[in-house]
């Protein structure tokens, strides 16, 4: 589904920039661009049509790179009242300015360059999923961790009345409004509490608008209830995996934390711990079914590790995020094909793969481990039964991709929920499930052959039976992490 017309957005770049020492934050580098520059490229791939910089102070230097940018500019004479004029400024040259006026505004401060294009999509394609009348009067606020976020996204009905809003207590005060009793509270204590927590790298890599679109509208982390009163309650908080939506640069400290991170993560293949535990706790699951994720990953993580310690190369981050996010999508009965197109369209190919491949691992991953395809029982087509393919240009994929694909598919099936069994265990319990049904016989022998194969490989590769490794805890910081996120969710 393609993204309607009519989104503008704001890049609100007007203040002094005094905790920077003066020198314009929105010009400050980062991640080979500039703040401004970051900003910018989110909210073209994310879906907005009409970019537009707020200026104030340093208003020359930042019009010329924005120029450069092709951006539109708005100069805001009254800056020094407030981020809030800055706004009303904006809303003003949208409403105004003899173009074709908006059906939608994204509002991004410049500091919030971290944000990934994939989040601007969710925002809005989670606000074209509303009916007409429902779009004009939505706003949308992105959270992580429980923190308020940027860009909002809200409808054009809302800028009338906030262009003649009065300053006191600025946007955040005219969104509170439009809720009521402890909703509004937690609204302003959640915008004030805003602060630097884990930065993430923007992926600013191009993407397919339409399929990204359409992956997206169907991810569980943003759906919109479908009952919704469009003027009673039209404020969404919408919860994404993304770090960057709640990262402010206000400080030359904030700013050296961004480079570290921006350098330790670029090109990014995975999200970090904290953005896959927080799609996690926000997906439409059971109880059961989260803890089965912790728990894999927490297998997928002791497994990695002690191929590293055989001299193999392992990026754990990885094992451990796919296999948190490899349930991501158990509503669906196509599970793991459909996780591994959500985790993807969010940027994240690798992890993609190695959650996805967790039912059955494609042909040309079994044939790189060096388990003779010849030897395993074929389908009616004289095949393997593989869910996900390879994606191209990873006929062979580098050592850290197959050893994590392995590890999240042989710690899935070995926990049955969050209980360690053997395969001859676990395919015993599913061949009960499907009692009388031959169909399904075939493929789970097929299914145990391929395990047992893949198990007797990987415990060749680390030295150790693999049911040894994954009932051992390693001790990894890693391992701590999933331990307090799994204490926080079930507090």
């Amino acid at each position: 589904m393609t993204p309607p017309a009519g989104i503008s957005a704001l890049i609100l770049a007007a203040g002094h920039s005094s905790r920077m020492g003066g020198e314009p934050k929105a010009l400050l580098p980062l991640g080979g661009s500039t703040l401004l520059g970051m900003a910018f490229a989110a909210l073209r791939e994310g879906g907005a049509e009409d970019i537009r910089v707020v200026t104030g102070a340093h208003a020359q230097a930042i019009s010329a790179q924005a120029q450069n940018l092709h951006a539109a500019l708005v100069h805001n004479p009254a800056f020094e009242q407030g981020m809030f004029s800055s706004v009303q400024a904006g809303l003003c040259a949208l409403w105004t300015g003899g173009t074709p006026r908006p059906r939608a505004v994204l509002l991004l401060p410049v500091d919030g360059a971290l944000v990934k294009p994939q989040s601007i999509a969710a925002l809005i394609a989670a606000w074209n999923s509303l009916s007409e009348g429902e779009r004009d009067w939505a706003v949308f606020v992105p959270s992580f961790e429980s923190r308020l976020g940027h860009p909002v996204l809200f409808g054009a009905a809302h800028i009338p009345a906030i262009l003649h809003a009065k300053e006191e207590g600025g946007l955040r005060a005219y969104f509170a409004g439009l809720l009521k009793g402890q909703e509004a509270k937690d609204f302003m204590r959640g915008m004030a509490e805003k602060r630097l927590a884990v930065l993430c790298s923007a992926d600013r890599q191009p993407q397919e608008g339409q399929r990204l679109h359409s992956c997206l509208l169907d991810a569980p982390f943003y759906r919109v209830p479908a009952a919704t009163a469009a003027r009673s309650r039209p404020v969404h908080f919408l919860p994404l995996p993304d770090a960057g939506l709640i990262c402010d640069i206000d400080r030359p400290e904030d700013l050296a934390k961004a480079q570290a991170l921006l350098a330790s993560t670029r090109n990014r293949v995975r999200p970090l711990l904290s953005e896959a535990a927080d799609w996690l706790r926000n997906a439409r699951l059971s109880e059961r079914k989260i803890r089965h994720s912790i728990q894999v990953a927490r297998g997928a993580l002791r497994l990695g590790l002690a191929l590293r310690k055989a001299g193999l190369p392992a990026d754990l981050q990885l094992h451990a995020c796919g296999g948190l996010l490899h349930d991501i999508a158990r509503m669906h009965r196509e599970h793991a094909r459909v996780a591994h197109a959500w985790i993807e369209a969010f940027g994240w190919r690798e992890c993609a793969l190695a959650a996805g491949a967790h039912t059955v691992l494609p042909d040309s991953l079994l044939e790189i481990l060096g388990i003779p395809l010849r030897d395993l029982p074929l389908n009616s087509k004289g095949e393997l039964l593989t869910e996900i393919s390879v994606p191209e240009g990873y006929t062979a994929p580098r050592p850290e991709l197959l050893h994590a694909c392995l590890s999240v598919f042989l710690a899935d099936k070995h926990f049955s929920g969050e209980a360690l069994v053997s395969l001859s265990q676990r395919f015993a319990a599913v061949r009960e499930h499907f009692f009388g049904n031959g169909k399904a016989k075939e493929a789970i022998s097929r299914r145990e052959a391929v395990a047992k194969a893949v198990r007797d490989a990987a415990a060749a590769m680390a030295g150790r039976p693999v049911e040894a490794l994954l009932g051992e805890r390693c001790g990894h910081e890693l391992e701590s992490a999933l331990d307090r996120f799994s204490d926080r969710v079930f507090l």
